[in-house]
């Protein structure tokens, strides 16, 4: 029997209670970006009430009493009927999209500095505006690579997500107890430990390979901090182009960046859309399917599967991952994953 159990608190953390009865919980997480929750509850259970109160209340979901997911409510829906039975959708982001609701200032100059120190210092201010206290604290804090970059206006969490997406760019995450890690690669080698294999540990599976969004070539629209001037940068992928043809996809710049971080910014989109995406969807058998509680963001996993048109046994790292779990204690996994070289990440 699996427990799951939904906590509501306040901002100082102090728990305000707990929902009793709740359905299609369902939760996850993307590395280098937010995760997302939702779940439904009757619209008149009396605790609805009292605990509920969109940015202001948190949720913290555990799993057998392991804390799978924290994060911010934001929006609640419901569908009344004169018969029906009423449920109310409650949907909560976690903490890293509190940063989308903040701004730098109106300009903020980086001269070659760390990427990992950019973030801090980024961070650190906004905090420290009036009212700006998010409890988020640092933890481990790698060295990267220099930067030079120029914000106006912008949105902190875009430029963090952007300054991680470089190709030679960094991992990083905000823990359910609000802790910011970066790193230059987050996540374990579990290949040889930790696999999924249909027809053995899994019996249900849902392969999804998406190759919507091809790209051999990205162009790179923005401008430099020493020109000024808008520029078009082109980066191409010459071995996928020979499998694949040319295939292009546009990204800008949305800051003021050194002529490497064009590249790097290019270089990052043909790693990531040079070759499909494989999306895993499966049921989950208690004591037999590894679960989100036995790997994590990141992770390097082994993904088996003989049947038909597949014949799959490779590693693949974890990109993002999405528990479904309803009240007839019936749970399953989606994962995002990817091939790569090990030695890209060294």
């Amino acid at each position: 029997m699996i427990t799951y159990k939904i906590l509501v608190k306040d901002k100082e953390g102090v728990v305000l209670g707990e929902f009793d009865k709740f359905k299609d919980l369902k939760l996850g997480k993307r590395l280098n970006n937010y995760g997302e929750c939702s779940f439904q509850i009757p619209v008149n259970d009396p605790k609805a009430a009292s605990l509920i109160a969109l940015r202001v209340y948190t949720i913290w979901v555990y799993r057998d009493g392991l804390l799978l997911w924290a994060g911010e409510q934001v929006s609640r829906s419901s569908k009344l009927e004169a018969d029906g039975d009423n449920w109310a959708t409650i949907t909560c982001y976690d903490w890293l999209e509190q940063l989308n609701s903040r701004q730098t200032v109106a300009e903020v100059v980086y001269n070659f500095q760390d990427g990992s120190e950019i973030v801090k210092n980024l961070i650190a201010t906004t905090q420290a505006d009036v009212d700006g206290a998010l409890g988020i604290v640092e933890g481990t804090i790698e060295p990267t690579t220099f930067r030079e970059k120029t914000y106006t206006n912008q949105n902190i969490m875009d430029a963090i997500i952007s300054l991680a997406n470089l190709s030679d760019g960094f991992d990083f995450e905000i823990t359910n107890q609000k802790v910011l890690n970066i790193k230059n690669f987050i996540g374990v080698d579990r290949s040889d430990s930790i696999f999924i294999e249909y027809g053995v540990n899994t019996k249900s599976m849902q392969v999804t390979e998406d190759f919507s969004k091809p790209a051999t070539r990205a162009i790179v629209l923005g401008q430099t901090g020493d020109i000024g001037d808008s520029l078009r940068i082109e980066r191409n992928d010459a071995v996928n182009r020979a499998i694949y043809g040319l295939r292009e996809q546009q990204v800008s710049q949305l800051e003021q960046s050194e002529m490497e971080a064009f590249e790097s910014t290019g270089d990052a989109m043909l790693r990531k859309y040079g070759a499909p995406i494989m999306k895993l969807s499966m049921d989950i058998l208690r004591s037999t399917t590894p679960t989100i509680a036995d790997f994590a963001l990141g992770d390097i996993i082994r993904v088996k599967i003989k049947r038909g048109i597949y014949n799959i046994n490779e590693a693949f790292r974890v990109f993002g991952w999405t528990v479904n779990y309803d009240e007839d204690n019936t749970e399953t996994l989606a994962l995002t994953v990817g091939n790569f070289n090990l030695g890209d990440f060294s």
